[in-house]
């Protein structure tokens, strides 16, 4: 017994083909919608492009501040502050960029070029990380902040020591996360202007 149209349709229903995972419609007839980006799940369309960057934003830095940990206890001592920060960043490129394309822009194709497009945001994202960074710690920038929440008797003085760079990690990171925002907004958003106004000339 075949199928009716009604039924194929009713079979398929379901499946979306902007999520990876799901299975590939069997109706040639069918043309999946390739509108919107590929995020890494389809609901995130439902969520504004303008809030789900900094759901990416805040995954990034947990992760940088991870790998910024990291480097700074196997590279303490043989680098200063600077390096390790340049180090930790360069490394963390690629993870950040996936991160930001399957949760804001979409996965880019071909991704390679998309990466390297990219590239310019995060080592100059690094430069003045690392710029900031050194001011910091030469200013001493983690004992003043941790003196100043002493005097409001927010850390007790055995913190203080623990403290490490803690202060001066997250201000830089504040401050390379706008730099990044404003660049990755200015970089990503241009090919969707142009398929627009290629779309309007056709």
């Amino acid at each position: 017994m075949q199928d009716t149209p009604l039924k194929h349709r009713r079979h398929h229903q379901h499946e979306d083909p902007e999520n990876p995972f799901s299975p590939t419609p069997n109706d040639k007839t069918m043309k999946p919608t390739t509108d919107q980006p590929r995020l890494l799940h389809p609901s995130l369309h439902n969520i504004p492009q303008a809030l789900r960057f900094p759901m990416a934003g805040f995954i990034n830095t947990m992760g940088f501040i991870i790998s910024l940990s990291i480097g700074n206890k196997l590279l303490d001592g043989k680098f200063n502050a600077s390096t390790i920060y340049s180090i930790s960043s360069i490394l963390y490129l690629p993870i950040g960029h996936a991160v930001t394309s399957l949760i804001v822009f979409g996965w880019p194709k071909p991704y390679l070029k998309n990466l390297l497009m990219n590239m310019p945001i995060g080592i100059t994202g690094t430069g003045v990380g690392s710029f900031f960074t050194g001011l910091l710690v030469n200013y001493e920038f983690d004992l003043k902040v941790a003196s100043f929440l002493s005097t409001l008797k927010l850390v007790t003085l055995e913190l203080e020591e623990e403290i490490g760079q803690s202060y001066t990690n997250a201000a830089v990171v504040v401050i390379t996360g706008i730099w990044g925002y404003v660049l990755s907004v200015m970089v990503n958003s241009k090919p969707k202007t142009s398929d627009k106004t290629h779309k309007k000339e056709l």
